[in-house]
């Protein structure tokens, strides 16, 4: 008597074992770690894929030999809060009292183009929450910060 599994059943068992497989080696496979999406430091609680009635847009540029500048920052109605991979730069928002009430890292490589060609400067836009005693943003990276008011409503 010869006993064979059926396609079906060998599909189904190969999936069945991916899954249990998966399901105790859960996390990020070694080679592609780089392709991971890390969640940024907050004082405020996670609000990432949620959208928020109100927030700021920020427009800055980064530069390889001078501190960033901010080009523009604008209240948006509702928004998304931006998640960055997390890195050596930072973009704080501070209370009156120069207190951290929000901060994010994020990391930055001057490269653009297919192939990557280095460049000397990068323009993000991000979206910060709009926090009601927020003050300052400030943007802190290795060759400098910049300071920026928050206008009040």
């Amino acid at each position: 008597m010869n006993r064979r599994l059926s396609p079906k059943m060998l599909v189904s068992l190969g999936l069945m074992t991916g899954l249990v497989i998966g399901y105790f080696f859960a996390g990020p496979i070694p080679g592609n770690a780089n392709i991971a999406i890390s969640t940024p430091t907050s004082t405020l609680p996670p609000q990432h894929f949620v959208t928020l009635p109100g927030a700021w847009m920020v427009r800055f540029q980064l530069f390889r030999d001078k501190a960033p500048t901010v080009d523009s920052l604008t209240r948006i109605d509702q928004g998304r809060l931006t998640v960055l991979q997390s890195g050596q730069n930072k973009i704080q928002i501070l209370d009156a009292n120069s207190q951290v009430i929000y901060e994010q890292s994020f990391q930055v490589e001057f490269m653009r183009g297919d192939p990557p060609q280095p460049v000397d400067s990068i323009t993000q836009i991000i979206v910060l929450p709009n926090i009601d005693n927020a003050h300052t943003l400030v943007i802190i990276t290795p060759q400098g910060e910049t300071r920026h008011d928050i206008p009040t409503p």
